[in-house]
């Protein structure tokens, strides 16, 4: 997936977030901002100052890191930086989830040992996977506002 849509359902994933926390935590809305920038991070981080400081799709890509952030999220989930930190954690689960479809995959196990589905390449199906994360946000937000939770 290209940085549009890893943003755009990372976006989706804050959202996602912001229904099932809102009224736990005062300040569930920053997981919408907070998935935002999640979806873009695993790919963003890997640059400094203009220079790659690390290989493409290893430690920052790693599943099990981004578990243990969004673990650390739903443990504290009562204190006011829960939300944005697991609405951060969603956005970057969904880059991993939607880069492990193509050819060069994503680290499972190891952080340096890639494991991909080799369903498409990369940016083959964004918008399909875009607007499908889209509309499983609206669906929570609308049986969020409906009493559905």
């Amino acid at each position: 997936m290209r940085a549009p849509g890893h943003k755009l359902t990372g976006l989706s994933a804050g959202v996602i977030v912001w229904t099932l926390l809102a009224g736990h935590t005062p300040l569930a809305w920053l997981a919408i901002p907070a998935g935002f920038i999640g979806g873009g991070a695993p790919d963003r981080i890997e640059w400094l100052w203009h220079h790659r400081w690390i290989n493409h799709r290893t430690l920052t890509h790693w599943l099990p890191l981004w578990l243990a952030l969004l673990g650390v999220g739903v443990w504290h989930d009562t204190t006011l930086w829960a939300a944005p930190l697991i609405g951060f954690a969603a956005g970057g689960l969904t880059h991993l989830l939607f880069d492990l479809p193509n050819p060069l995959g994503v680290p499972i196990l190891s952080p340096v040992h890639r494991t991909s589905l080799r369903w498409w390449n990369s940016g083959k199906h964004d918008g399909l996977l875009t607007l499908a994360c889209i509309g499983l946000a609206a669906a929570a937000v609308w049986m969020k506002t409906h009493g559905g939770g």
